[in-house]
């Protein structure tokens, strides 16, 4: 059975094949019932919209269905004898089926392609403190009673988020996002939704607090990882989105001998799984790094003391 994405792009296919054949057919001066046709189309545009709002697609997705009925409603209307009467030059010549014919010939095919690139776009928007939930991103508050610090001295903020268990509605946005992505299947869950930590804080904080995904190339290089073509069990896998730029992170935990590997992570305020490095919700490249520390967790965050000399200088502060 087709997820809902997949219901979603077969609407929107439909109205792109439907409203281009409309519109070659006007070009062609083909306007024999002409006003019946295109009001259809104007309640299909509508009825579409209706449908894949009902799926949950955002508003970026369905926002265009009804811009584009509403505007062909105006030019269904400027058909009108007392319009076309009113002798305004605009109304008069949207009201022409070959320039009607022409603006959907034009637009409906291209609805389908702008459409796949804004859900491309919001996919890879998910940066690791905004892995977007039933109410958005938790509110997060730095800490000041721990301190953690890279092998270098460089500290590393801390935060925590005051909300404390996830609510019901996180576990059923939880359920929605991967059944509109298409990984209910290809998932194994091995912890619920909580708040209290994400991704990063998962791999460098024993799971204690959040970490911004900006101070991971710094734990990378201070911490003495490198990357690695072959990955093995307790590497780390950094995910990085096209500007580059560290999204997500998580642990290798089984490498097969065809090659598979399987990642366990935690997605923002959401769960924990293990998952292929493909099958996530960050739309972002993998590579993997190793380190001959013992142990991933920075030092302050499990007991271990910090280093009692900084190593951030003026010229490397940020």
């Amino acid at each position: 059975m087709p997820s809902h994405l997949e219901l979603g792009l077969y609407l929107l296919l439909a109205v792109g094949g439907g409203g281009g054949l409309l519109g070659f057919a006007g070009v062609l001066g083909r306007t024999r019932r002409w006003r019946l046709f295109t009001g259809l189309f104007a309640l299909a545009l509508i009825g579409c919209a209706a449908a894949v709002t009902a799926l949950g697609f955002p508003v970026q997705m369905w926002l265009p269905l009804v811009v584009l009925a509403a505007a062909w409603g105006c030019l269904w209307v400027a058909r009108s004898l007392w319009l076309a009467r009113a002798g305004q030059f605009l109304l008069a010549l949207c009201s022409e089926p070959r320039v009607q014919g022409a603006a959907l010939l034009l637009l409906c095919p291209l609805l389908p392609l702008w459409w796949a690139s804004q859900f491309e776009e919001t996919a890879t928007d998910l940066d690791e403190l905004a892995v977007h939930e039933a109410h958005g991103p938790p509110v997060l508050y730095q800490i000041t009673t721990a301190q953690a610090v890279t092998d270098a001295g460089r500290p590393v903020p801390l935060f925590n988020s005051p909300e404390g268990e996830a609510a019901q509605e996180t576990l059923a946005y939880e359920s929605n996002m991967m059944r509109n992505r298409g990984l209910l299947e290809h998932l194994l869950r091995t912890a619920p939704p909580d708040p209290g930590y994400n991704c990063h804080g998962w791999v460098f904080a024993a799971g204690k607090f959040w970490l911004k995904g900006e101070e991971v190339q710094r734990i990378l290089d201070d911490n003495g990882y490198h990357e690695e073509s072959s990955p093995e069990q307790n590497d780390i896998a950094v995910f990085r989105d096209h500007a580059g730029q560290i999204v997500h992170t998580g642990l290798v935990r089984a490498v097969t001998d065809d090659g598979l590997v399987l990642i366990e992570s935690k997605w923002g305020s959401l769960g924990r799984y293990i998952h292929t490095p493909l099958d996530q919700a960050y739309q972002a490249t993998c590579s993997y790094y190793r380190s001959a520390r013992h142990g991933h967790s920075l030092a302050g965050i499990t007991g271990e003391t910090p280093p009692l000399t900084p190593a951030v200088t003026a010229d490397t502060a940020e």
